[in-house]
């Protein structure tokens, strides 16, 4: 009798228990989590780097998302993250706004004034996602956003300059479009996807691929072999910045990355 009451009471404390850490867990994957922005640093080394790149600070960010769960409060920690950072050039992923979100003018303001306030000197360059895409009217939009702040659309082989003498190559694939073909082996190559779907067809000798798209699932409880965030061979995928479809994020905190280049 006296056995079966201490283990009723053990099974009740646990059950309270995991009652209890699920609630913390849920609490904070809305109300914590999503307004601190993890930065993930990751060193790139290789003798294709020209020598006038060593130490070069590059800032990937990807799927901000603005709309009615990722606001303007989240945008203000992620503008102070950022202007937090020493960087040298900027790539963004894609996806400005979330998929079903109508700006307003207010929106364009905010989001111009953040993009525009990152200091980059070598440039800040953009690709577009797939909610980008979502209508004629949203491109239109987000194209001009990104413009009045200063970035340039990557739609094609791009040779980026820190000095007349040496260079990386930018490649950029807006969503899906299957649009790089071939990359140069000589030098040292960044290419740019919003999603993984193209990824298998890129040349084998890219140097370095940033992608985002999914949100490591955004809730991750149990997360599959197959879906693997962080540096993969030469593929580094982001968890992303924003909030879509639910307004939390559990084990698949919010990331910005910077990438150090290195001269072998």
């Amino acid at each position: 009798m006296i056995r079966r009451k201490k283990l009723l009471v053990l099974i009740m404390s646990g059950i309270i228990l995991i009652l209890i850490s699920s609630m913390i867990i849920f609490q904070r994957g809305k109300y914590v989590v999503p307004f601190n922005f993890k930065v993930s640093y990751l060193e790139e080394t290789s003798e294709k780097i020209p020598s006038n790149f060593n130490n070069v600070k590059i800032l990937f960010l990807t799927d901000i998302e603005y709309g009615y769960l990722f606001n303007e409060q989240h945008l203000a920690n992620l503008k102070k993250t950022i202007n937090n950072l020493d960087i040298d050039i900027v790539l963004f992923g894609g996806d400005l706004f979330d998929k079903n979100y109508p700006p307003v003018s207010s929106d364009v303001d905010i989001l111009t004034d953040l993009l525009f306030s990152i200091d980059a000197p070598l440039g800040k360059f953009a690709i577009l996602g797939d909610f980008d895409y979502s209508s004629e009217t949203r491109e239109i939009l987000v194209k001009k956003i990104l413009s009045d702040s200063n970035f340039e659309l990557i739609d094609s082989e791009m040779k980026l300059y820190n000095n007349p003498t040496g260079f990386i190559v930018l490649y950029g694939d807006n969503f899906g479009n299957h649009t790089i073909d071939q990359v140069s082996t000589e030098t040292y190559s960044i290419v740019l996807l919003h999603g993984t779907e193209t990824y298998k067809n890129l040349p084998v000798n890219v140097d370095l691929v940033l992608s985002g798209h999914t949100h490591d699932k955004q809730v991750n409880f149990f997360s599959k072999t197959d879906y693997k965030f962080g540096k993969t061979k030469n593929l580094y995928r982001s968890r992303g910045i924003g909030l879509t479809q639910f307004d939390y994020r559990i084990f698949s905190s919010p990331e910005l990355v910077v990438i150090t280049l290195k001269t072998k």
